[in-house]
């Protein structure tokens, strides 16, 4: 991929947009910003009128870098241009003199910024349609939080962690957009679903998912996570509420059987069918039990396994606890960390 090998590489990266899969779109646009082709600019054009959810976030750049026009996420304003373009024989700028306009003006970074959140958690918005928030009721969330006073600010009354994170995910479920597919995972050392697949987010499955969540309560205990963290081996509720972190993110990325998961993308996008393509994970503390225990170990293994999906993952903190896991997961998959506090 780069200048010189736009002849060989630029029409399998055309027909790649038109493939019907997220992963390869999402290829197609991050290669496309290295070779720059006028034929990409109608299917870019087409896509972006016509589909919805998270390939808008790597539409509206790819646009950007293919013409720096400033059109915003007006479809019509697009295809009105373009019909015109196509008269005059349109012919992308070269990078030179990209860079030239560019440095004539203000940065504009703020027109990426564009995507219409579908859905939102704890502040962190996203345009996806199809959303899995992953929820931590390991023993120790029975525990209040350290600081409280950002949370009365905001109008908490009640400072135990699950009780925090509840009102939140039962504020985003209702806010869930009409178009939107989700699912739930409560985990401690086992992994508790709402569901076994995506559902639509109509009124009965959000007032169900309210409910679901509504009902969640902390396993073990705190006393318990304590004594499981130490290495006590103590009674079966100390042991059900360890955190599970491995299982609780491979669920997440719709993976029952990592073993099975070929890394190739055929393998990849067929073993995870119907899964989601943005996961918001929260958890108040390092993994203690699992396949996978060392936090660079989960990372590692979780980054192999998405490496083809690209499934988004929003990190978010709560407690006090090295945290240095859960930003790094969020930074490489292309997701946004959040630090709720101690």
């Amino acid at each position: 991929l780069g200048p010189g090998r736009e002849a060989r590489a630029a029409p399998a990266l055309v027909s790649a947009l038109e493939d019907p899969t997220l992963e390869v779109k999402t290829a197609a646009c991050l290669a496309l910003k290295r070779v720059r082709t006028t034929d990409a600019v109608g299917p870019l054009i087409r896509i972006l009128a016509e589909e919805k959810g998270r390939i808008l976030e790597q539409i509206l750049p790819t646009l950007y870098e293919l013409t720096d026009l400033q059109l915003g996420d007006d479809p019509e304003a697009w295809v009105s241009w373009w019909a015109a373009a196509q008269d005059r024989a349109y012919r992308i700028p070269s990078a030179e003199e990209l860079r030239k306009r560019r440095e004539a003006r203000e940065a504009t970074a703020s027109i990426y910024q564009t995507a219409r959140p579908e859905a939102e958690f704890i502040g962190i918005p996203t345009p996806s349609r199809k959303v899995v928030f992953v929820i931590d009721i390991s023993g120790s969330m029975e525990e209040e939080v350290v600081d409280q006073q950002p949370f009365r600010e905001r109008g908490f009354t009640r400072f135990r962690k699950l009780d925090i994170v509840q009102e939140e995910l039962a504020r985003s479920i209702e806010g869930l957009g009409p178009e939107v597919r989700f699912n739930l995972f409560a985990f401690a050392t086992e992994i508790h679903p709402w569901r076994k697949k995506l559902v639509p987010a109509n009124a009965l499955n959000r007032r169900s998912a309210t409910a679901f969540v509504r009902g969640l309560q902390p396993l073990g205990g705190a006393a318990a996570a304590a004594a499981a963290s130490a290495g006590l081996q103590g009674s079966a509720g100390e042991r059900e509420g360890m955190t599970n972190t491995y299982a609780a993110l491979l669920a997440g990325l719709g993976i029952k059987n990592p073993d099975k998961l070929e890394s190739t993308t055929q393998g990849a996008t067929e073993f995870v069918k119907g899964s989601g393509d943005t996961l918001f994970f929260l958890s108040d503390g390092r993994p203690s039990v699992g396949e996978l225990v060392d936090p660079d170990d989960i990372l590692e293994a979780v980054l192999e396994l998405n490496r083809f999906r690209r499934v988004v993952v929003h990190t978010i903190a709560i407690g006090e606890f090295q945290k240095d896991f859960m930003e790094f997961l969020a930074r490489d998959t292309g997701g946004i960390f959040m630090d709720l506090g101690r």
